[in-house]
């Protein structure tokens, strides 16, 4: 959300230097997400194995 709002700021206000914060940031919560769900998968994993 707020990747979108700067982005979108940028545009109203012509700054292209705001532009270079959605382009990285995008990644940041992508990668986070990753590796929530890969740490929630393996103690599901870890779970269903000591049952």
């Amino acid at each position: 959300m707020y990747t979108v709002c700067t982005f979108l700021l940028s545009e109203a206000l012509n700054l292209p230097f705001l532009k270079i914060i959605p382009i990285y940031f995008i990644y940041i919560p992508f990668v986070i997400w990753m590796a929530v769900m890969t740490g929630f998968t393996r103690h599901q994993i870890q779970k269903i194995k000591t049952k």
